[in-house]
């Protein structure tokens, strides 16, 4: 084999190879955060007269400041948890009265904040106490509302 044809297949096989590179693994997705409320409605709440701190009691025992919010994937597997935070009484006006004599307190409400939630699932569980809600991976970024019993659709935090 002469110089030139040595030359030749060396810059036909570089050719040839060129762009043949193993692919990268796509980058992975940044962690999810999970974020709402739960509301422990009408019989299913109490306050700490010492605090005014409110809680959930009954069916709603769960509902403490610290308690155990979990996220779990399509397997039931826990893959993130969070805690309640941030107890608020909630009122609505139950007699129509727009000048706040009528607003009475109908709930206790806990926020939370699950991060670290792997992304690349369809949907997730979310856990709190006996609460179960599933959460589609397109709603994550929306803020999660639950509620225990009865909760009036236009209760807002107490004044």
């Amino acid at each position: 084999m002469n110089r030139h044809t040595a030359a030749a297949i060396a810059l036909t096989v570089t050719a040839l190879t060129a762009g043949c590179t193993s692919p990268s693994p796509a980058p992975a997705s940044p962690p999810l955060t999970i974020s709402g409320h739960i509301t422990a409605g009408y019989n299913l709440y109490s306050l700490d007269w010492e605090t005014g701190a409110c809680f959930g009691t009954g069916a709603a025992a769960a509902l403490t400041t610290g308690g155990q919010v979990t996220v779990a994937d399509a397997a039931n597997t826990t893959v993130a948890v969070g805690a309640l935070t941030d107890p608020q009484l909630m009122e609505a006006d139950l007699v129509g009265s727009r000048d706040r004599s009528g607003f009475r307190k109908v709930g206790c409400r806990y926020a939370f904040t699950v991060t670290g939630v792997p992304a690349g699932h369809q949907f997730y569980g979310l856990h709190i106490g006996d609460q179960t809600r599933q959460v589609p991976a397109s709603e994550t970024a929306t803020p999660v509302e639950l509620t225990i019993g009865s909760v009036p659709a236009d209760a807002t935090p107490a004044a």
